[in-house]
């Protein structure tokens, strides 16, 4: 089998017919155009378009590589890179499976899918998604309603998603998903990230701009989740905690070294959603003051006998001090 193989818009080879000649490993090379077809990535292959190797959300508008339709991932190691993925008739517009890991979705435009990426993997390799435009998709960006663990996702940018039934990344499942990281992404206008019955999940160094809901949303069963180093502006819920998900208390939240500002409410902490104690430290919270807070940024319903903080929750990083 080749290890390279060509398939043109409009031409005699489907691009299903080119990754079932090329050889493991190999690479199906897509030119710019529309592909009216699902794709099933059967073996650990290199699948780039036209933008490959460039990130989309600083790349130029150019001819692109558009897939009318879904890609199934069923192989260790697949490489999604470059592409377009719109209009799929199934659940999302990239669709993996649990039983394989290690795959990468790489600078991919995803949007107008019912979802972006229906998230599944064994956990036996990382999973990397990364770089890619993840937009207007009609109910939620990434989602999985399966336990999963070792997978990153960074450096990509959500907006546009179902403020009401869906999320920009949703992972609230009946199996546990754990050891997840969500970095350097920007949340613009966006629908919230929604943690249920997660474990051991860094959030870090995100933008999370004027979401009409929440921008961190923690639905129950959550433990041990860190968010450092965000920006959280301009949203109604800048952190928001219920069991409204998962029946089960949250607990074991760490917030450090966060700027929340001119949210609605910072933090709403439902009563009974949370065990234990808040850990808030080196956070800037929009205060004046180090004590104070802003009239539009204040902090609700947290039930300080449930939540007894071992330093203090408003507490502002002293380097923006004058």
């Amino acid at each position: 089998m080749p290890k390279i193989v060509i398939a043109e818009a409009g031409g005699s080879k489907w691009i299903q017919e080119a990754v079932n000649a090329v050889d493991e490993y190999g690479t199906v090379l897509l030119s710019p155009g529309d592909y009216f077809e699902n794709i099933e990535l059967n073996k650990p292959v290199f699948l780039k378009g036209a933008k490959a190797g460039s990130a989309a959300r600083e790349r130029e508008h150019g001819k692109e590589t558009v897939i009318h339709g879904c890609i199934f991932i069923h192989s260790n190691g697949g490489v999604v890179d470059g592409l377009t993925v719109i209009d799929s008739a199934e659940k999302a517009g990239i669709i993996m499976s649990e039983a394989f890991s290690g795959c990468r979705i790489l600078n991919n435009c995803i949007r107008d899918n019912e979802n972006g990426i229906f998230l599944r993997t064994s956990g036996n390799e990382q999973t990397l998604i990364d770089g890619n435009i993840i937009e207007d998709n009609k109910l939620n960006g990434i989602f999985t309603f399966e336990g999963i663990s070792n997978v990153i996702i960074k450096n990509n940018i959500f907006t546009g998603h179902d403020y009401v039934q869906g999320a920009a990344i949703h992972f609230g499942t009946a199996g546990r998903d754990a050891n997840l990281l969500i970095s350097g992404n920007h949340f613009v206008d966006e629908a919230p990230v929604v943690l249920a019955n997660t474990q051991h999940v860094i959030i870090e160094s995100n933008r999370f701009l004027g979401s009409r809901v929440s921008a961190v949303f923690l639905g129950g069963g959550t433990a041990d989740t860190l968010l450092r180093d965000n920006t959280i502006q301009n949203n109604f819920y800048g952190i928001q905690l219920t069991t409204s998900i998962v029946v089960k208390e949250n607990k074991r939240l760490v917030l450090t070294n966060n700027h929340i500002e001119n949210n609605i409410y910072a933090v709403l902490l439902n009563f009974e959603s949370y065990k234990g104690a808040v850990m808030a430290r080196h956070n800037y919270w929009g205060a004046k003051k180090l004590s104070a807070l802003e009239s539009r940024n204040s902090i609700i319903n947290l039930d300080f006998s449930a939540a007894v903080l071992t330093e203090p929750l408003l507490e502002k990083n002293m380097e923006t001090e004058e």
